[in-house]
């Protein structure tokens, strides 16, 4: 979403120019809202992080560095780090502001291919571990399913930039042709191996529930929630009974697997429709062993007026063939699947209640989690009914 420019003897809008139509020639997450600014600084203020008002919806964020100058230990000093570039002028458009991470294209003095950075945030490396930060990046880049790793560190990773646009949850629901290749292209990344530095039969949905719910508990400002954090507990508890720990009913029969954890719509990127309709996965850092179920409604979540039954079920048949799991095995996805809607919407819920008492008590954020609060209470009733007919079915391999 945002501005950059230069040093004040540099043509006004030189580096400001190559990067707009760079952006806007090969498209990236959130392109609709992208706008780039040019604005002269002078002489003795070289390095500047300035917001652009642009309109409804759009603000602009620039953010020009040039070696040697004198900025605070900041965004400038962080993206260095992670890309391992002390002497190049770097010019840097912020893509994505989000609730974990911050995302950045940068664009290196001399160098013609862009760098995408993303700068972990406190609630990213919440839910993760050191040793684990960037190791699914670097297997999916090697399996030729995400885009290439060009560095990886504590404090972010840098990739290739790659072209294409991100999905909505309208083209999942209305395109089979974006179905199709989604189920193949998600088969393939679940048929990975979990790296050694995971527990490959431990799901990491109950870890990142876990860490939330101890950093809510122990916050002064819990009271504040529209969600007692009693209650909170209490369901993630029931959850947790119903589904991890049941290990002798239908529980035993959801899959866990390589998964992305964060397999939303706008972690899917269209890169080409032609010949074919190509798809590439992107945004990795909750990604490790996990229920294979979560993933797949995670994709598939939505509104009751965007969901498409005929469509998940025909995404539900693809998967299975091309993950080799036979025709047998499609129901009984389908209702592993649906058992885990209604835990999208508690984890997301416990996502929110975290913002709201590390800071961000806002009536956007009071509003969202309500919103998934809600969804999570019309839905919860699914995970009993779909485990019992999950457990009328055979287990397959």
């Amino acid at each position: 979403d945002k501005s950059t420019k230069g040093r004040s003897m540099a043509p006004m809008g030189a580096y400001t120019t190559t990067l707009h139509e760079a952006l806007v020639g090969r498209g990236y997450r959130r392109l609709a809202r992208l706008t780039v600014t040019s604005k002269r600084l002078s002489s003795h203020r070289r390095c500047s992080r300035q917001q652009h008002d642009t309109g409804p919806g759009r603000v602009t964020l620039g953010l020009t560095c040039h070696a040697g100058d004198t900025c605070n230990e900041g965004t400038e000093a962080r993206i260095r780090r992670v890309i391992k570039v002390d002497a190049a002028k770097l010019t840097c458009s912020e893509l994505s502001k989000g609730y974990c991470n911050d995302v950045f294209v940068v664009e290196q003095e001399n160098e013609e291919a862009l760098i995408v950075v993303k700068l972990y945030s406190y609630l990213s490396l919440l839910r993760t571990d050191r040793n684990q930060r960037g190791v699914i990046d670097e297997r999916v880049s090697e399996a030729g399913l995400g885009p290439s790793v060009l560095s990886n560190t504590d404090e972010g990773i840098a990739h290739s930039f790659l072209q294409g646009r991100v999905l909505e949850e309208v083209d999942l629901h209305t395109r089979a042709d974006v179905g199709a290749a989604a189920a193949k292209l998600v088969a393939a990344f679940h048929s990975l191996q979990v790296p050694p530095e995971f527990e490959p039969t431990r799901p990491l949905l109950w870890t990142w529930l876990e860490r939330m719910m101890e950093e809510i508990e122990e916050s002064a400002s819990a009271d504040a929630l529209p969600v007692s954090v009693q209650v909170l507990r209490g369901e993630v508890d029931r959850m947790a009974a119903a589904v991890r720990d049941d290990a002798a009913g239908a529980a035993r029969m959801l899959r866990v697997v390589l998964a992305h954890g964060d397999l939303k719509p706008t972690n899917v990127m269209l890169v080409s429709q032609e010949p074919e309709v190509e798809l590439t996965l992107i945004d990795f850092e909750l990604s490790g062993p996990n229920y294979r179920g979560f993933d797949l409604m995670k994709l598939f979540r939505t509104s009751p007026e965007t969901y498409c039954e005929e469509r998940f079920a025909a995404f539900i048949a693809q998967y299975c063939q091309a993950a080799g799991l036979g025709e047998t095995a499609v129901h009984e996805l389908e209702a592993e699947t649906k058992v885990f809607e209604p835990l999208t919407w508690l984890e997301a819920a416990v996502f929110f209640a975290l913002v709201i008492v590390k800071g961000g008590d806002t009536p956007e954020n009071v509003a969202l989690l309500t919103d998934r609060w809600e969804k999570y209470q019309a839905k919860k009733w699914m995970v009993d009914h779909y485990l019992r007919i999950l457990g009328r079915h055979r287990t397959w391999k």
